[in-house]
């Protein structure tokens, strides 16, 4: 895409909305931009978490760019799984689990 979008190529990502909190946070699995509508989604697989269960793990999602209220890039899913081991975890400003 076009757009100047960043590369989150073979990323892991951590995604809040206006509502999200660290318990209700989407991770994923960057794959690639999607333009549908004319409106640009964040596309990846969905990840689970050490003790989040997940029954959308594996699942294809798309995320609306625009609702994206802020977001962490880890270098890979296990490096977003060890900082969210830690409580309050550096990687995350020091978020508590009920965030």
């Amino acid at each position: 895409m076009s757009d100047h979008l960043p590369d989150f190529s073979g990323k892991a990502l951590l995604v809040f909305d206006h509502e999200s909190t660290l318990a209700t946070a989407t991770a994923i699995r960057f794959q690639d931009w999607a333009r549908i509508g004319g409106e640009i989604f964040l596309q990846g697989i969905e990840i689970e978490i050490a003790g989040k269960p997940n029954c959308l793990a594996g699942v294809l999602v798309r995320i609306a760019w625009p609702s994206v209220q802020r977001f962490y890039e880890f270098n890979s899913i296990e490096d977003l799984q060890s900082t969210l081991a830690q409580p309050g975890g550096p990687g995350l400003g020091g978020l508590a689990a009920g965030d």
